[in-house]
């Protein structure tokens, strides 16, 4: 047990390491197959017939494979984030390509997020100590905070200090300085 009396954490194992092991080696597999090279603008102009086809054939699953794809783009960190978002758009509009696009980005990152986490959030948490069980009970304490990130373009349910420093504080949204305030608040500054 450590002072506050909690129970010590268990040695590292295999479960914990085993996702990054597989997207450090998925990634570096990714590279020496040369999968890089067809996320360029010239593989998509030499392709441009046969990736048509593709989604023609595909129908209502083309989408998902181009989800799929992205966020695969996007969690080995293969370069070619821009061909991949002009794609979206070439193959599906600009409406459903910004939304599969998204989808796919944050769905990679997610994974990535997730990945980092089961190696690392451990040993950075018992690092972070106090600090970190602060701005963990500034999140607890209402939704405040996620109320500011609905209400960014307007004044409208930010407290009487955030307005009063956006208006000494020239270029800066109340919206930022709220976070500002309260991030201090939690903090203990």
């Amino acid at each position: 047990m450590d002072q506050e009396g909690n129970p010590a954490p268990e040695p590292a194992g295999i479960k914990r390491w085993l996702p990054l092991a597989v997207l450090v080696a998925a990634g570096i597999a990714a590279w020496l197959s040369g999968a890089h090279r067809y996320v360029s603008f010239h593989a998509l102009e030499a392709h441009r017939e046969w990736i048509l086809a593709q989604v023609a054939a595909l129908g209502v699953w083309a989408p998902l494979a181009f989800i799929a794809l992205y966020a695969t783009v996007a969690a080995l960190s293969i370069p070619g984030a821009t061909i991949m978002t002009l794609s979206g758009g070439f193959l599906f509009g600009t409406v459903l390509g910004t939304l599969f696009n998204v989808l796919g980005a944050t769905i990679g990152a997610t994974l990535v997020f997730l990945v980092a986490r089961s190696a690392f959030g451990e040993v950075l948490h018992r690092r972070a100590g106090p600090f970190l069980k602060k701005v963990e009970a500034g999140f607890r304490q209402g939704p405040d905070d996620v109320g500011c990130l609905a209400w960014s373009q307007t004044d409208a349910g930010l407290d009487d200090r955030s307005q009063q420093r956006a208006a000494l504080h020239p270029g800066r949204t109340p919206c930022s300085l709220y976070s500002e305030t309260r991030t201090r608040e939690v903090v203990g500054e």
